[in-house]
């Protein structure tokens, strides 16, 4: 554990230097001073890498058709609220919330830097970009039938053969390279000799080495991943969209104490899933005068929790979100509960604490509750009754610091926002990046 926090905090401290990163402003309005130390040079891979995949998007999953959630760069359909005034309530303001997937963030990231002001030759850059979208690439392998690993690894073996050639790349290696992939690390990391199946093998190659890798979920033992937040379904205009949905969170009469909003796991005998859910029914139906409702379960089987008007309610009507590990330690649901100004109680340090060294603060503490997961499904921990011993006082301070201070962080902006008050998840992942980059290359 020790060896994790100390990446942790040298990812963090890399981040930090005085110089920061230009606004996304139209490019007419740059001059080269603006832009020394921030250039950046977008790859023109060929498109079997990036729009092959998206034009396939309808065979991307088993399960959904991706191309409603992959449209409009990479942000999915638009929430219309003009017909419903529930909705236009919850999703507010109006124009700024889509159906955004989970594993959007390649699309999101690509289309935002396509709009950024310092892009440059590769004689000059002093950043490259890779636009792979090796998270759809792997996608479209899982749950298929009779295919072998080397068709799951061979667009990203091409890849690397494709980088190999390239100048830009044999002068450092790829250590001023990223790499941004919009799945968990485990589904690029299948051992090459121990006969696995599940995902590729691309992390393991000798070439992403030294490439800073942008992940929905890192691998904490590893010095060059970072992770980034999951996309939410938020994707503000400007400023004036951030404040509005700021005041909105705060001004959020919180009936329950704390909501659940997730599936059990009943074929995952180390899931703590269904002590969650059983604690929390039992305490809902426990009527106690004066306070607010106990627990509130959203079950999000059929993705139901895909719409935003459903999850984002239950968040801005709680004080404290559950939120267990699932398929592995990371959720989306993390960020949509800190948006909405839920506090999350966590269950797992690596499911946010080891995770975010640029996006979420050093302090844990101020932002979130955790319990070990070995207590809880022994049945050593009442959830209920320790959240209702936090004092009403500390849950608004941390609640007020989550939405002011911390949220404007954990957004994906429109690719033609103009946000001049705060800094986006983009922004200071770019930010951090250039000064990653300077301290490599110092």
């Amino acid at each position: 554990m020790k060896e994790v926090i100390s990446i942790v905090e040298h990812l963090r401290r890399s981040a930090r230097y005085p110089a920061v990163a230009p606004t996304l402003h139209e490019k007419s309005q740059v001059n080269s001073d603006d832009c020394a130390s921030k250039r950046i040079f977008i790859y023109n891979l060929p498109e079997k890498f990036n729009e092959d995949l998206l034009r396939n998007c309808r065979t991307l999953s088993p399960f959904q058709d991706m191309c409603e959630f992959l449209s409009n760069s990479g942000m999915g359909k638009l929430i219309d609220t003009s017909s419903s005034l529930r909705d236009a309530e919850i999703v507010y303001p109006s124009g700024v919330w889509h159906t955004t997937h989970q594993y959007a963030l390649e699309v999101l990231f690509h289309e935002r830097l396509k709009q950024y002001k310092c892009l440059s030759s590769p004689d000059v850059a002093d950043l490259f970009y890779i636009p792979y979208y090796g998270g759809l690439d792997v996608m479209r392998w899982h749950f298929v039938e009779n295919i072998s690993n080397s068709q799951k690894d061979q667009l990203g073996q091409e890849l690397v053969n494709w980088l190999r050639e390239q100048p830009a790349w044999q002068r450092r290696r790829g250590l001023d390279h990223v790499l941004v992939l919009g799945k968990i690390t485990w589904d690029f990391r299948r051992p090459p000799e121990d006969g696995a199946s599940w995902g590729s093998s691309l992390l393991w190659k000798d070439e992403m080495a030294n490439i800073t890798k942008l992940l929905i979920e890192r691998e904490p033992w590893q010095k060059n991943e970072v992770g980034i937040p999951h996309p939410t379904f938020f994707h503000p205009r400007s400023d004036m969209d951030v404040k509005a949905w700021q005041n909105h969170a705060a001004s959020q009469k919180r009936r329950f104490l704390v909501s659940f909003a997730g599936q059990g796991r009943p074929n995952q005998p180390e899931s703590i899933r269904s002590e969650l859910i059983r604690q929390c029914l039992v305490s809902s139906k426990k009527k106690q005068i004066n306070m607010n409702s106990s627990c509130h379960f959203l079950n999000c089987t059929g993705f139901r929790c895909d719409d935003p008007t459903i999850t984002m309610k239950v968040f801005l009507e709680s004080e404290f979100c559950m939120q267990p590990s699932g398929d592995s330690p990371t959720r989306r649901s993390v960020f949509d509960s800190l948006i909405s100004g839920c506090i999350p109680v966590l269950f797992d340090p690596f499911s946010a604490y080891f995770q975010y060294p640029w996006h979420l603060p050093e302090d844990s503490k101020s932002y979130s509750v955790f319990f070990r997961a070995e207590d809880v499904k022994a049945g050593k921990i009442d959830l209920i009754k320790e959240l209702r011993r936090i004092p009403a006082v500390t849950r608004e301070e941390m609640r007020l610091r989550i939405i002011h201070d911390i949220m404007p962080g954990l957004v994906y902006a429109r690719p033609d926002a103009r946000l001049e008050e705060a800094d986006d998840a983009f922004v200071i992942s770019l930010k951090s990046l250039f000064a990653r980059v300077s301290q490599r290359s110092s």
